[in-house]
């Protein structure tokens, strides 16, 4: 029998328990913030915001159902995209444009104002878009680990103009730390391999905690080129290079024990895993 999830009453919120605990427990000692800080200004920022959200999730229900019944009127015709324009502006999803406008970036971090995010929902009448988001759906663990300060620049381990391989054995040290946390093996650590892991008969010789982590494999000139895990609903791919050709473009690769090149994540797992570490220093 399923056991009932717990609630915490607090303030006018009901909270569930694994929730509450977490934000007490974990959370607030990681951003140092007191507890009951951080409850009166979410119990405000619910109360005045809750309504709000109920009123625009029922004005989009209704939009959505009004749309629906315009294409089932119209099924198997072919799409007038003047009339479907209408319509839409009838039914106010579409508006007029209004006057041009500023918004300011002062005072806001560099990854609002400055850094291009994901284009994770896009028009599909846009070709470049959808190409943008398709490669925005997936980020290169290394070159994200490399190129901020996730790791610091100390003893040694700069940017630089060139590939520093200090640097690059740090990455490489994070990287297996990440594996160990989120695709746990049995009995020892990704750090302790000394050997690229092998698929026989479709099974990986890694003895994985969770055996269903493991989700496919790609083979090419009939070596391994990467094996694919799922962690929460979000794939990480681990790429290898066994040729030993992309000295230069490939350095980890190179320096890596097990010639891992690249780790590839969903771009929502890298976002995860960075605030969950962050979290945790």
């Amino acid at each position: 029998m399923k056991k009932k999830e717990q609630y915490i009453k607090i303030k006018n919120l009901s909270v569930s328990k694994i929730l509450f605990d977490f934000i007490n427990n974990e959370l607030l000692k990681g951003i140092h913030i007191k507890k009951d800080v951080f409850w009166d200004g979410f119990n405000k920022a619910t109360s005045e915001l809750v309504p709000k959200n109920k009123k625009l999730l029922e004005t989009r229900e209704k939009l959505q159902k009004s749309i629906d019944a315009f294409h089932l009127e119209r099924k198997n015709k072919k799409l007038d995209l003047k009339a479907y324009q209408k319509f839409l502006k009838k039914i106010d999803y579409l508006k007029k444009p209004g006057p041009n406008f500023k918004i300011l970036t002062k005072c806001v971090d560099k990854e609002i104002s400055s850094i291009c995010g994901p284009q994770l929902v896009c028009p599909i009448s846009n070709a470049r878009f959808l190409l943008n988001a398709a490669n925005a759906r997936w980020v290169s663990l290394y070159d994200s680990l490399y190129g901020t300060d996730i790791i610091p620049e100390t003893q040694g381990a700069v940017k630089g103009k060139t590939y520093n391989p200090i640097r690059g054995k740090k990455v490489i040290e994070y990287a297996r730390n990440l594996l160990d946390k989120f695709i746990p093996l049995r009995n020892n650590s990704w750090n302790d391999l000394k050997k690229i892991p092998e698929v026989k008969n479709n099974k990986l010789n890694l003895k994985l905690k969770n055996p269903s982590q493991f989700v496919g494999y790609n083979i090419k000139s009939n070596q391994l080129s990467s094996l694919l895990f799922i962690n929460n609903n979000l794939h990480i791919d681990i790429l290898f290079d066994q040729s030993g050709s992309m000295e230069i473009n490939n350095p980890e690769g190179n320096q890596d024990k097990i010639k891992i090149h690249d780790i590839f994540l969903e771009s929502e797992f890298l976002l995860f895993a960075t605030m969950k570490t962050a979290l945790q220093l």
